[in-house]
């Protein structure tokens, strides 16, 4: 089998994880060849092959192998690095010895002479301990001097160990494998091959993430820019992705959906229940599939007995008066012997929680009695806006449960029975010979050295470790139902190791219309606003946004979702070259024919003052107050004269005001460059005079 390398072509990253696609090229006519080494973390169900020229498959598995090493990747072991480390381990180790030795020297002392009480004092060793005090003194002295070097030896020795250790943290994780190290591959058979085609294959490897962030850089009058979307993106699934087309999907890889049932409604006499369209007779002459292994080897003691071929429906009906048959038997058993009449094309599921179990196909059901149908969840793989090969497939290898009982509960086909490529069917001299049974992780690491199981495991546990997103950062999710991708204008390359890296997506260009609102009841500052109309090419998701305005830095804020048919409204802060002062009077009069009502005049003045170089448009909202519904005719509100008149103004969304607002009204000024502008309003409260407004008469502070 010839072993080819390839190169990764083409990677799609949803919310979590990633759709790999890789490239192929043939040098031979070999009709069985080998692609790898490849990571240990890819899901064996997702591989699919993607026709190319000059080639056609028949055939694709995953399978694991020793890897071999590959010049194009860094060694599996850091020497340098091990080295640094060893040496820092020494220092440290002389270190502790040096000080070990000083602490001895330093604890020499000259003992008290002993003092008997009737004999007299002997001379005393004076040069003996001037000797030793001076030794010690000495020594101390030149053992400080060592030790200082050695601390300094250690401490440049640790900074050079984490510098090391900083270069291999930030390196990628593809790296060449150890003696006898596994890796994953994948074996094609094809039916054509010629040198020089090519071939795709396709694969998911989990762990990869990415989120978006963008930079708004306008021109000076803040009404022209450039849009750019970048993204973050992190993946540690041991291979590299170098010179990629990268897309960037909302979608989630995979998810589980239930098949509609629709049932016809007819208007006429009632008739018997339909035979279910569902069921498939086992195709014919499964019992002399080992006829000719059997014949040349003998029958093995355990195959099971010959059986006859299957009935249609049809011929399994029964004839009018005649005794229903026989409910089709149950396997119980995943490797237990099939029981009566069964087929031997076996399916399995969980019945209501419990075990799993297989269930034999036994007589067509159409005799039987019609039992409540019951349809099996679908597993699809969302890639690039299509399912996959298997999804496709599920109609024709399917059966419902509803087809082999006649009772509740019904049997469902479990998970691990629908993943087909990891399905096997059982050999001739097995236990349960031509039944289909799942391939256990024995089945596929047999043979191989260490514990490949673990070593799976670990390299998908490795692939799915990576940390939180970047601050301010928010998941990609869908816009009102719908998934989008977003493919990146020029290849980019991705390491594996872990770390979040920025990379361009794609750069629009906007136009908008800026303008200014002020709400001077509330407060003096003016917010800039910058619309952009709609459609865009692609939505906006939600992400950081940094706003730049002719180079230099203005804010950063969040960018809100937005689907591509709608229109971007941006919020850019405050604008402290528009002044705003708003004054207000209040006069309180009798008014009536009996002086029985009380008049409150309110008088608004609102003066704008800009400082801008360019035209200014600028929105002042105002409100005055409203009726309540159960007051009648004790309470009047009526606006006097506006200078320039007003409009009536509701909130655009909801949110600007919680439940709403009324008695909003504004005006929308243009203010020429360094130009000014006042605003004049009024409005009368009319209330019995015997009465007074709830919190006060002055409306207006």
């Amino acid at each position: 089998m010839s072993v080819l390398p390839s190169v990764i072509d083409a990677v799609t990253v949803f919310r979590r994880g990633a759709l790999v696609r890789r490239r192929v090229k043939l040098v031979d006519d070999a009709t069985a060849v080998r692609v790898g080494p490849l990571s240990l973390a890819i899901e064996d169900d997702s591989l699919r092959i993607i026709g190319g020229e000059g080639a056609v498959a028949r055939e694709a598995r995953v399978v694991l192998s020793l890897a071999e090493a590959d010049a194009r990747l860094a060694p599996p072991r850091d020497e340098v690095f091990e080295a640094a480390r060893d040496a820092e381990a020494v220092a440290s180790a002389q270190l502790d010895a040096h000080r070990a030795t000083t602490s001895a020297i330093a604890a020499l002392h000259i003992e008290p002479r002993a003092r008997p009480r009737e004999a007299a004092p002997g001379p005393i060793p004076t040069a003996a301990r001037v000797a030793l005090l001076a030794f010690r003194h000495d020594a101390l002295q030149r053992r400080a001097e060592e030790e200082r070097s050695l601390q300094n030896a250690l401490r440049l020795l640790a900074e050079e160990r984490a510098e090391l250790e900083e270069q291999l943290r930030q390196a990628s994780s593809a790296r060449n494998p150890r003696a006898n190290q596994l890796r994953k591959a994948v074996d094609i058979a094809l039916d054509e091959a010629s040198a020089g085609g090519e071939l795709q294959i396709e694969y998911f490897v989990p762990g990869a993430r990415w989120a978006p962030t963008y930079a708004l850089r306008l021109h000076a009058d803040m009404e022209r820019g450039r849009l750019v979307m970048r993204a973050w993106v992190a993946q540690q699934s041991g291979e590299d992705w170098s010179d990629v087309v990268l897309r960037l999907s909302t979608a989630e890889p995979s998810s589980w959906t239930e098949l509609p049932e629709l049932n016809a409604i007819r208007i006429g006499r009632r008739q018997p229940p339909a035979p279910s369209k569902d069921w498939r007779p086992p195709p014919p002459g499964t019992g002399a599939l080992f006829a000719d292994f059997d014949a040349a080897f003998g029958v093995p003691p355990n195959a099971p007995p010959q059986r006859p071929p299957p009935v249609s429906p049809a011929q399994a009906a029964p004839p009018p008066h005649a005794a229903p048959p026989a409910a089709p038997r149950m396997d119980r058993g995943a490797g237990s012997e099939p029981q009566g009449e069964a087929s031997t094309m076996v399916f399995g599921g969980v019945a209501d929680g419990a075990a799993a179990s297989v269930a034999a196909i036994g007589e067509p059901p159409a005799a039987a009695a019609p039992a409540k149908k019951r349809m099996m969840p679908m597993r699809s793989m969302a890639m690039a806006g299509g399912a996959s090969d298997d999804s496709a497939r599920m109609s024709d290898l399917v059966m419902s449960a509803a087809d082999v009982g006649t009772s509740e509960p019904a049997l469902a086909v479990g998970e691990e029975l629908l993943r087909y490529r990891r399905l096997r069917m059982a050999g001739p001299d097995e236990p349960g010979r031509g039944r289909l049974r799942p391939v256990s992780a024995g089945d596929s690491f047999e043979g191989l050295p260490g514990d490949p199981a673990a070593s799976e495991r670990n390299a998908i546990e490795r692939a799915e470790r990576i940390g939180g997103l970047p601050d301010g950062c928010s998941p990609p999710v869908e816009i009102e139902g719908f998934d989008y991708a977003f493919e990146t204008a020029d290849r980019v390359s991705v390491p594996s190791t872990g770390r979040w890296l920025s990379v361009p997506v794609h750069e629009t260009t906007v136009e908008g219309r800026r303008h200014y609102v002020v709400v001077p009841r509330e407060q003096s500052d003016a917010f800039r606003y910058l619309d952009v109309p709609g459609p865009f090419v692609s939505p906006l998701l939600r992400g950081p946004l940094d706003v730049y305005v002719d180079g230099r830095f203005l804010l950063a804020r969040e960018m809100p979702q937005v689907a591509p048919s709608d229109a971007l409204r941006l919020g850019l802060g405050v604008e402290s070259r528009i002044a705003v002062a708003r004054n207000a009077r209040f006069e309180e009069s009798s008014a009536g024919l009996m002086r029985g009502s009380l008049d409150l005049s309110h008088s608004i003045e609102v003066e704008l003052q800009s400082q801008l170089d360019l035209p200014a448009q600028v929105e002042v909202r105002e409100r005055i107050p409203v009726a309540a519904p159960n007051t009648g005719d004790d309470v009047e509100v009526s606006e006097g004269q506006v200078r320039p008149p007003w409009e009536t103004w509701e909130p655009g969304s909801p949110r600007e005001t919680g439940d709403g607002l009324e008695g909003g009204r504004r005006w929308r000024v243009d203010l020429e460059p360094r130009g000014k502008a006042t605003l004049r309003a009024a409005y009368v409260v009319r209330i019995a005079a015997k009465n007074e407004l709830l919190g006060g008469n002055r409306r207006e502070r």
